[in-house]
C-alpha cells in the first residue's frame, strides 16, 4: 500500500512541474552559406536557465555537393516528406494539431521567413499545399512561408518569445502521436525510406 502511496505522489509532483509555465527565446538561420540557431529556456519562473545554441556552422559553399560513393537510401527526406504528404487525411490531422497547439502556446513575439522548395516542381507544389496555409493562422501576422519551384531549397530565418505550460501540450501530442491518420503517416514514411 505505501508503493502505491510513493507512486501517485510522484505522480501528482510530475504533474505539478509539468502545470509550471515554461518560457522560451530563441533566433534561427538557415540559408545556403550559414546555419545557425540561438535561444533560451526559462523555468520555475527564472530560477531555473538554460542557453540552448552555440556558434553558427558554415554550409559548404561550392557548386554542388560530391558525388557519394555509395548509393543513397531511402531516396533522402524529400521522397519521405511526399509520402507523408499523400497519406489521406495527413494534411488535415497537421493542421489539426498545428491549430491545437497555438491554441495552447502563448506568443509573445514572432517573426517567421521560410523559402522551401523539392527538386521537383509538383511536388513542392504538393507541400506548399499544405504548410503554406499555416502562414494564415489567426495572430502569424509577420509569418511568411513562400515555395521555391527552381530548385531545391530550404532557408529559415526567424525569432520570436512564447511561453508554454508543458502540461496542456502533452494531450494534444499525445492525441496527434497515437491517431490512427499520424500511425499511417509513420508507416508510409517508413516504406518510403526501403
Amino acid at each position: 500500500m505505501l508503493g502505491v502511496w510513493i507512486l501517485l505522489a510522484l505522480l501528482a509532483g510530475l504533474l505539478a512541474l509539468l502545470a509550471v509555465p515554461l518560457e522560451l527565446a530563441f533566433s534561427v538561420r538557415r540559408d545556403g552559406v550559414r546555419r545557425e540557431g540561438r535561444g533560451s529556456l526559462r523555468w520555475l519562473f527564472g530560477l531555473v536557465r538554460v542557453r540552448l545554441g552555440g556558434p553558427g556552422e558554415r554550409v559548404r559553399a561550392g557548386p554542388g555537393r560530391p558525388a557519394s560513393r555509395r548509393p543513397r537510401r531511402g531516396g533522402g527526406g524529400a521522397r519521405r516528406m511526399l509520402a507523408l504528404v499523400q497519406v489521406e487525411g495527413f494534411g488535415s490531422r497537421l493542421l489539426r494539431l498545428a491549430r491545437d497547439l497555438f491554441r495552447r502556446i502563448r506568443i509573445q513575439e514572432l517573426s517567421l521567413r521560410v523559402r522551401l522548395g523539392l527538386d521537383d516542381p509538383a511536388d513542392t507544389g504538393r507541400l506548399w499545399a499544405v504548410v503554406g496555409p499555416l502562414a494564415a493562422l489567426p495572430g502569424l501576422r509577420r509569418v511568411a512561408i513562400e515555395p521555391e519551384f527552381a530548385a531545391e531549397t530550404f532557408e529559415l530565418d526567424g525569432r520570436g518569445r512564447i511561453r508554454i505550460v508543458p502540461l496542456r501540450l502533452l494531450s494534444v501530442l499525445l492525441r496527434f502521436a497515437l491517431s490512427p491518420v499520424t500511425l499511417r503517416a509513420v508507416y508510409a514514411t517508413r516504406a518510403a525510406a526501403r
